[in-house]
């Protein structure tokens, strides 16, 4: 997101004066806090939904985090929404996340 922000309002903007003061303006040290670095912290099962045409979140990004979800032994399922951008702009892939977040959550709670 920042990159997008950057490219689009460029360097000396509100919007990358804001991701600097958040998240800070050095790459390699928001690698390091990335999450997918911390997978092996996670105890809970994780639903990643994300949409294949996503120019904010590169899709890369939630296949990372699987991917170091399942290395670590952890209940992780991604569902790719085709062609569906960042705002899941498409009424057709809204219900298909809204369906998948239903069956994860019956799967995943314990109703009395």
């Amino acid at each position: 997101m920042i990159n997008q922000d950057i490219a689009e309002a460029g360097r000396e903007s509100v919007s990358a004066d804001y991701w600097r003061l958040s998240i800070g303006s050095n790459a390699a040290e928001r690698r390091a806090h990335s999450p997918a670095n911390f997978a092996d912290q996670v105890h809970i099962p994780v639903l990643l939904i994300h949409g294949t045409n996503d120019t904010v979140t590169p899709i890369s990004q939630s296949r990372l985090m699987q991917r170091r979800l399942l290395d670590a032994g952890r209940q992780v399922r991604l569902v790719e929404l085709a062609g569906d951008d960042h705002y899941l702009s498409q009424p057709e892939t809204r219900i298909q996340m809204l369906r998948a977040l239903e069956a994860f959550l019956a799967e995943n709670l314990r109703m009395p």
